[in-house]
């Protein structure tokens, strides 16, 4: 609904891009054009879902708990996790590349703080060694071991798994190949019911065989 041109919910203010969720929430049930929606809880859950979706970036958006317009920037910005939405007048949802933005400066201004001096010319370590000439030298650090492995679990939405399995592959697989020696990739399948029938044991069977399950069963 945010996306659809008719009905322009994004709105520009400062140099911002959000919509308060307290006006969303007004349009859902002043507007025709707009859906009608069972009570607050079944757009908090939307919200909530869509902020914590793997790919927020292309696909929905980010929250804040407020729009500073003098500074602005989103107080208390959250993306890639589920949020608990609240009826505050101030709380917004950002547009994401409005969200990517405000990530991207605030990475780019830690990287600058961790690397600037403390204005003595030793450095913000602010200790030192003494050298062969009995000065105060600056101490060098060592090197951090490098990282070697990464692991990561995750569980898919079985009515959204393609779209969020599109979204693994694009925000976290994509960056380990670039680097990456060797990339694996394991599907988990788990079910549970009171009684499977004996047409859907034989199709899966089969189907799971097809397409290369290294094992699979049925348990009692």
């Amino acid at each position: 609904d945010l996306d659809r041109p008719e009905a322009r919910l994004w709105k520009e203010e400062g140099g911002g891009t959000h919509i308060r969720i307290h006006e969303l929430w007004s349009y859902y049930c002043r507007y025709l054009h707009m859906p009608r929606l069972a009570g607050f809880g079944v757009l908090q859950a939307a919200i909530s879902g869509g902020v914590g979706s793997l790919s927020w970036q292309t696909e929905t958006f980010a929250y804040a708990e407020s729009y500073d317009e003098q500074s602005d920037r989103y107080l208390g910005l959250q993306v890639g996790q589920n949020v608990n939405v609240t009826r505050s007048r101030e709380a917004v949802l950002v547009h994401p590349d409005r969200a990517w933005a405000q990530i991207e400066a605030d990475r780019a201004a830690s990287s600058t703080g961790d690397d600037e001096s403390d204005g003595t010319g030793e450095g913000t370590d602010g200790g030192g060694e003494d050298d062969e000439n009995g000065g105060r030298g600056k101490r060098k650090l060592p090197d951090p071991k490098p990282l070697t492995r990464f692991y990561g679990r995750v569980e898919l939405d079985s009515v959204r798994a393609i779209r969020d399995l599109e979204g693994i592959l694009k925000e976290v697989v994509s960056h380990l190949r670039r680097v990456g020696k060797e990339v694996t990739i394991t599907v988990e399948v788990n079910a549970e019911a009171d009684g499977f029938d004996a047409h859907t044991v034989r199709v899966v069977m089969e189907n799971a065989t097809q397409l290369g399950f290294k094992s699979h069963e049925f348990e009692e």
